[in-house]
């Protein structure tokens, strides 16, 4: 049956007038002012100039929209029966949607809320006006949505696999969540959303049309293909992206009424400008992004927060407002901090600031000048450094007001810490301090490369103004070796150890011209294992001093001992699979067990083919195997009936751990494990071995010994059969 275009009649028509209108009121900035009703004979032609339909709260009031013309009740109810017995396959559920139908006013109505979940349905009736929420969740053949759908509340669209559309100005009176459609590509223009956009696991989308406008937050997530939202967008709420590798900026003259939050999105290069923020700015893990800002020039307005962590390859920020809370961490490559001209401090909330800058190497000054003009409306200022090895000194401005200040791990040396703290406005505050800085003559790490090559002649590799190195970790590392409490003898070799470790460094960074990105020695050893044994625990740091020896210079070349480290990989991959589950114990007798790799115990086992390819999966995401899944097949292999949604690779470990007769072994410290492991089965003629602080926490040397070694020596065994 077609659906004529014949005129109807609307009785009454609310709707909602935007400012584009064309009503008496056209030039109204504001959405909600203007309301109005009207009873006239209408036809399709005009809605024609009508961009934006109606919205009203009223359930008994049909909103004003652009679709087919009236046709009487009794047609309306053979086309619903046709839509019904139209498509066989799909029956069952086209009998249950057409029972919570009723018709009226030319509408096909669903009072309150209609929920499709996990059926073969390919299309909705057209004329639907649901009164409630239109839930549709795993429906993976459904293709379009009707243009002429009207929902009074929310529309919540998940794992619908093969939408690719949906209908040209949609509106949407309340939320609407995109959810797992891996094949929609953009979303229509003039998109009008009442309360919240979510849109999350969508592959395939590559941008959001112009014409947005959202009433609440906006949250885009794990959309591997996004790149853009419109410009000009003025955001009522906050903005989350999260997971977007190929987003690269964000939208020129983009307006945020609370926060902007942009996470592990690799490939974001540069916020555009002009940028208002009228809440808090969070970027982390935007491991591509180089600056924020441009200098000279108020183009960021940021009211209350700013907090960027992880961003690695930032180099420079310029700010043209000082919000109460800067937060930056793990800026390895940020060398300038600077307020543009006309910087002022931001009173709306709050009187006292917080600085806290954490880790950012490069960083070898704060901005000169004040960070604010209206300086009278500061009643503190809080200012934390922690971990800057390039900072050797601070402006005038930190010591100008109350509150705490903070040194620690900075390269500003003794003698410039006693001119700070002579002076008399101090009066012995002890909210002012200065902590290991690294390059004291006292503290910090040039007294330690003195300790360890015994000498007081200083390497140019230890000056911290000539290269960028991070000092702080191999510091901490070095110190906390040299710190251990073991006997004398024990201690020599130590020192033995780190001396040539320490002179082969200084040689290396000569021969390669004193260029430290040339120095893979430094770089891709002795950092990475520094960086790695740094955690709380002394046994910790002596994993890294075996690490250390495995890549230690002999005869001044490094050696490597590859097998060693090898054999090292498969202790810490048996302790991991063990902690999560991969690995569990399991009975071969009464009074035997064994220890097995429950994804490799399914693959050889008589398993069904289903939970072969699960089990493959899960070697997959763990680095076990280089097996290729097409997208497909990766997320029906993910897909679980029993939760109705795709499993985390967790999930996947606890679903294939279920078909095991084996019992999962909790460990009481892992870091134990590993070190008892590692001290038993690699050579001891290879190694010097730190007697363990805390032997009797290894719950491997003190329940499963045997079962323990036995499956790392077969597993050492099975590697070098493969190679």
């Amino acid at each position: 049956m077609i659906l004529t275009n014949q005129p109807i009649q609307l009785k009454t028509v609310a709707f909602r007038c935007l400012p584009w209108l064309n009503t008496s009121k056209q030039n109204s900035t504001d959405r909600s002012e203007v309301h109005g009703n009207f009873s006239k004979q209408t036809t399709s032609s005009d809605c024609n100039d009508l961009e934006t339909p109606v919205h009203v709260n009223d359930p008994n009031v049909l909103h004003f929209m652009s679709y087919s013309s009236a046709i009487t009740d009794h047609e309306l109810r053979q086309y619903l029966d046709n839509w019904v017995i139209s498509q066989p396959a799909e029956a069952e559920i086209r009998s249950e949607i057409n029972q919570k139908i009723t018709i009226r006013d030319s509408r096909l109505v669903v009072e309150g809320t209609l929920e499709i979940v996990n059926t073969n349905l390919t299309s909705l009736p057209e004329r639907l006006y649901i009164i409630g929420t239109l839930r549709c969740k795993n429906t993976p053949k459904l293709t379009t949505i009707p243009e002429d759908l009207i929902v009074n509340h929310s529309i919540f669209l998940e794992n619908c696999t093969n939408l690719t559309t949906l209908p040209h100005n949609f509106q949407v009176v309340g939320s609407l969540q995109l959810k797992g459609c891996h094949n929609l590509k953009i979303t229509p223009p003039n998109l009008y959303i009442g309360n919240h956009l979510i849109i999350e696991n969508c592959d395939k989308l590559e941008a959001v049309a112009p014409g947005l406008y959202v009433e609440g937050n906006i949250t885009i997530i794990n959309c591997n293909k996004f790149t853009t939202l419109p410009n000009d967008l003025s955001i009522k709420k906050s903005l989350l992206i999260d997971n977007c590798k190929h987003l690269k900026t964000t939208p020129s003259n983009l307006k945020v009424e609370e926060n902007l939050t942009i996470n592990h999105c690799n490939n974001l290069k540069t916020l555009s400008t002009p940028l208002i923020i009228k809440g808090s700015l969070n970027l982390n893990h935007c491991v591509q992004i180089l600056s924020i800002g441009v200098r000279d020039q108020a183009l960021i307005s940021i009211d209350r927060a700013i907090k960027i962590i992880s961003c690695w390859q930032l180099q420079s920020i310029y700010l043209s407002k000082c919000t109460p809370s800067l937060e930056l961490a793990q800026c390895y490559n940020l060398t300038e901090l600077a307020w543009c001209n006309g910087f002022h401090f931001n009173s709306n909330y709050g009187s006292e600031i917080n600085i806290t800058i954490i880790d950012c190497n490069n960083l070898e000054k704060l901005p000169d000048k004040t960070p604010y003009r209206s300086f009278w409306k500061v009643s503190s200022l809080n200012l934390t450094i922690e971990g800057c090895q390039n900072l050797t000194i601070l402006p005038n401005w930190p010591f100008e007001f109350k509150g705490k200040l903070i040194a620690k791990n900075t390269g500003i040396p003794n003698r410039l810490i006693n001119a700070y703290m002579s002076n008399p406005e101090f009066n012995n505050d002890l909210n002012k301090r200065f902590e290991n800085s690294l390059f004291d003559e006292d503290n910090g790490l040039i007294p330690i490369i003195k300790r360890i090559k015994n000498s007081d002649s200083l390497n140019i590799l230890w000056q911290p103004l000539n290269h960028n190195l991070n000092y702080k970790d191999i510091s901490i590392f070095f110190e906390r070796l040299l710190n251990l409490d073991i006997p004398p003898e024990t201690k020599r070799r130590l020192i033995d150890t780190l001396k040539q470790t320490v002179e082969y460094m200084e040689d290396e960074f000569r021969r390669m011209e004193f260029n430290i990105a040339k120095c893979s020695y430094i770089n891709n050893r002795v950092l990475q294992v520094a960086s790695t044994s740094v955690g709380s625990c002394d046994d910790k740091t002596k994993i890294g001093y075996v690490y250390l020896q495995i890549f230690s210079p002999m005869n001044g070349t490094p050696f490597f001992h590859w097998k060693d480290y090898e054999q090292l990989g498969i202790i810490i991959n048996f302790v991991d699979g063990i902690q999560s589950g991969r690995i569990v114990l399991r009975s071969q007798t009464d009074t035997m067990k064994e220890f097995i790799n429950v994804a490799r115990f399914i693959l050889d086992g008589n398993f069904d083919e289903n939970l072969k390819l699960k089990a493959k999966l899960s070697q997959k995401l763990n680095g076990e195997s280089d097996e290729e899944f097409d997208e497909n097949q990766f997320n029906a292999t993910l897909w679980i009936d029993s939760l109705s949604r795709y499993m985390n690779n967790s999930e996947l470990t606890q679903h294939l751990t279920s078909f095991i007769d084996g019992n999962i072994v909790h460990l009481r410290d892992p870091v134990e494990d590993i070190l008892y492991l590692t001290y038993e089965i690699l050579p001891s003629q290879h190694f010097h071995k730190i007697p363990m602080t805390f032997k009797s926490l290894s719950t491997l040397k003190n329940n499963h010994e045997n079962a323990a070694k036995h499956y790392i020596l077969n597993e050492i065994k099975r590697k070098k059969t493969n190679t």
